[in-house]
């Protein structure tokens, strides 16, 4: 039986999102609270056969939501940003916060985590932990939610409850004058299709410091969260058609490596969109801003109902035909480009450059055990025990 304990605890960088420097290896292994050496205290031992959860905690769609439970999820997460985490001076920062822990163990594995065979699986256990930690941690008695961005499409991106300065994310940044570091690189141009671009000026999080760098950058880098909506990624990626043809997908791989997070061509931005980037990427720039540092993104709290969305995804798609899918993890992870550092363990991580099997293993450093991959398949078994709203209902 597993059992979730207490837990202890501007201008845009496009180019962060479209390339990844191998300067993430100035990162270096953070002090840690030895009484708070894991934040998730999670038997993660199997127990013979996998066991359904008795009772799965159920996500729901933001635009399903009272105001009630919407004010409930915000004010976990503020907990979050103030609570004492385990990391310790790190960054010129005495001691993080959870929120801060959760987006530094990002960062640190960013090159590890994407465009890999585990991208579905690690993302799935992190966002898993975040919200055990708001249940245990900030006394949220609900489930994580998800943004369903095909739910707001028909309206446009600015459209959306998420958006909302009172029980919501708040809404764009402040409008400046975007340009890239780089003008020269070779990458979409995405940010003469985007607005804002500055601070967020209303809603819940408008005041909140983010006090970790930028990118892969080692020094901190006090500023605040930044949006610049993209109506065009929005319009063209996030139809519920084009959702409902990734459900389509006969394997993993075509699921993943082929419709949702494969290697994007951006030479090909003028003639296809389709091809010269994935879901994932658009799905960062149609929010831009801090959502464009794929370091760092996780410093927005809409990271999470993103990558929630995008868990749920991967259920529906699973749940259409699930002994067969519950078992389809075989992806050799894709070999980084000549700027990456190569795998090593240098933090720890244990991520090669091999075909993934049930037993291959993913981990959150501190915040919660290592865990074979097999265990993070079905969501509904003791281990993640949540389901979603809409996994079996049909989609209009």
């Amino acid at each position: 039986m597993v059992s979730f304990r207490s837990l202890s605890w501007s201008s845009l960088f496009i180019l962060s999102f479209l390339f990844i420097s191998a300067t993430i290896d100035a990162f270096a292994l953070p002090h840690r609270d030895d009484a708070l050496n894991s934040l998730l205290n999670i038997s993660t031992k199997p127990s013979g056969s996998p066991k359904r959860c008795k009772k799965s905690l159920i996500r729901k769609a933001w635009h399903t939501l009272t105001r009630k439970e919407r004010k409930k999820y915000i004010d976990a997460v503020k907990c979050t940003q103030h609570k004492k985490g385990i990391t310790k001076n790190y960054f010129g920062i005495k001691h993080f916060t959870i929120f801060e822990d959760f987006a530094f163990e990002h960062a640190k594995q960013t090159p590890y985590i994407h465009t890999v065979g585990h991208f579905l699986h690690w993302h799935r256990y992190y966002v898993k932990a975040f919200e055990t930690a708001l249940r245990e941690q900030c006394g949220y008695d609900g489930a994580q939610p998800y943004w369903d961005y095909a739910h707001d499409h028909p309206n446009g991106l600015s459209s959306s409850s998420i958006w909302s300065p009172i029980d919501g994310f708040g809404g764009n940044g402040l409008s400046v004058n975007l340009s890239l570091p780089n003008p020269n690189a070779p990458a979409i141009p995405a940010l003469q299709y985007q607005s804002g671009g500055g601070c967020i000026s209303d809603g819940p999080f408008k005041n909140y410091l983010i006090r970790l760098p930028r990118q892969n950058k080692t020094i901190a880098e006090p500023r605040c969260i930044e949006r610049a909506w993209s109506e065009l990624y929005f319009n063209h990626f996030f139809s519920r058609a084009k959702e409902l043809d990734m459900y389509r997908a006969p394997t993993f791989y075509e699921f993943l490596a082929v419709k949702l997070d494969r290697v994007q061509d951006f030479s090909k931005w003028k003639e296809n969109l389709d091809v010269a980037m994935s879901l994932h990427g658009a799905l960062h720039l149609t929010v831009g801003g801090t959502q464009s540092d794929k370091y760092f993104d996780p410093v927005d709290p809409i990271f999470f109902m993103l990558h929630t969305n995008i868990d749920r995804y991967w259920r529906r798609w699973q749940a259409a035909n699930p002994l067969v899918r519950h078992n389809e993890y075989a992806l050799t992870d894709v070999p980084p480009p000549s700027s990456l550092p190569p795998k090593t363990n240098q933090y720890g991580f244990g991520y090669l450059n091999v075909t993934n099997t049930g037993g291959y293993k993913v981990t959150l450093s501190g915040l919660a055990p290592e865990i074979a991959i097999k265990r993070l398949m079905d969501t509904t078994n003791d281990l993640l025990c949540y389901d979603y709203d809409t996994t079996y209902k049909p989609l209009s």
